[in-house]
């Protein structure tokens, strides 16, 4: 028999998983090229000196 309260709740579930997966993915993403801009800048600025 097909539930469709118990299939709504999978969907659910399932949706709000992958957004946290997402979520994770692009504050890493962020995160590393926020880390590398610093980095390339603080290089930038220790070259010109």
């Amino acid at each position: 028999i097909w539930d469709l309260e118990k299939e709504k709740r999978n969907l659910y579930v399932g949706a709000s998983r992958a957004r946290t997966r997402l979520t994770v993915f692009l504050g890493n993403f962020l995160k590393d090229s926020w880390t590398e801009a610093v980095r390339n800048h603080a290089e930038l600025m220790f070259d010109e000196e």
